[in-house]
């Protein structure tokens, strides 16, 4: 004879109503969908007015700033959002793009997004000339200023709160974290052995020595950033890695 006890452990868990999914997809749609047009309008506002005359001149313009790029990235990102939504209606296409947009969630957007506005709220409040040229010609609103620099800090760490994501294993974590920073550095110094300037005056204020001591602590940052994101994706959503593959088939 089964008592009230019994009968409440062999009861099935309760699991979420159609309505919570469709509200939540829906919700998490909506807010995608402002991060791709706030990304959209940064980028055409750039275009249209250009911060400096003399960064139009030298190679690459003004899109070899790491703040451009970081742009570009997260319009990519919530493109593939999209991608994400189509490919699982059409699961005959072997690709868990799921699985490479948490990925890519967990190593580059908010890692790349924190050090964006880190890095140059830091150096700018120590010297504006540190990022900023002071022999040409600077022109930012300072509401743009924020656009680029701070609205995009609190996008990625609002969707770090909003939406649940798989982290990769330690390993893969780690390695693209690393690869990430060294990829952008990579440029920084190649531009200048290539075409003799720095796209950020820091680096040619420092000594050597220096110079890789500052990188070291770019990198360093990058990841810490990656680790933390990492530690309070578990503590809100209890979801641990479990990617052991960026592509493969799930139904």
């Amino acid at each position: 004879m089964l008592t009230d006890s019994n009968m409440e452990i062999m009861m099935p868990e309760e699991q979420p109503t159609w309505n919570n999914v469709l509200m939540k997809s829906i919700s998490e749609t909506m807010f995608y969908n402002v991060m791709f047009l706030y990304h959209i309008y940064v980028l055409i506002y750039r275009f249209l007015f250009p911060m400096t005359i003399d960064s139009m001149e030298q190679f690459g313009g003004e899109w070899v700033y790491l703040t451009h790029w970081n742009s570009v990235l997260q319009i990519v990102y919530y493109i593939m959002n999209k991608l994400a939504v189509f490919l699982r209606e059409c699961n005959h296409l072997k690709v868990n793009s799921n699985q490479l947009r948490d990925t890519t969630f967990a190593c580059i957007v908010f890692p790349l997004g924190n050090f964006v506005a880190i890095m140059f709220w830091t150096l700018f409040h120590i010297n504006p000339s540190l990022v900023i040229d002071p022999s040409i010609a600077y022109h930012e609103s300072a509401w743009f200023n924020h656009m680029k620099h701070s609205f995009v800090s609190i996008c990625v760490i609002s969707e770090l709160f909003i939406v649940k994501h798989k982290y990769p294993n330690e390993q893969s974590g780690l390695y693209i974290s690393l690869i990430s920073p060294v990829i952008y550095l990579s440029f920084v110094f190649l531009i200048h052995s290539s075409h003799g300037f720095w796209i950020y005056p820091i680096f040619g204020n420092l000594t050597v020595s220096f110079r890789l001591l500052f990188c070291s602590v770019i990198v360093f940052l990058y990841v810490l950033l990656y680790l933390f994101g990492r530690w309070v994706n578990y503590k809100l959503h209890g979801m641990k890695p479990s990617i052991k593959h960026f592509v493969e088939y799930q139904l």
